[in-house]
């Protein structure tokens, strides 16, 4: 027979407070990604931004030209 735990033995359950989780949450880590989302946002606003100015201005010269046409 091979050698068992005797609460395996018993078919007893392992306890879940022993096993380690594969990755343990890291402040520094959390910091960065928390930097890079900001970063991302920020980049996102200024084209999005830049994108309505040049509708504005696209919007703007069409009518003027409408003005002139009429």
């Amino acid at each position: 027979m091979l050698a068992t735990t005797p609460s395996k033995q018993r078919g007893g359950m392992m306890r879940i407070g022993s096993i380690r989780p594969e990755y343990e949450f890291d402040d520094e880590e959390a910091g960065v990604f928390v930097q890079w989302i900001l970063a991302f946002l920020w980049i996102f606003k200024a084209l999005v931004e830049v994108k309505l100015h040049a509708l504005l201005v696209l919007f703007a010269a069409q009518l003027v030209a409408d003005c002139f046409v009429a």
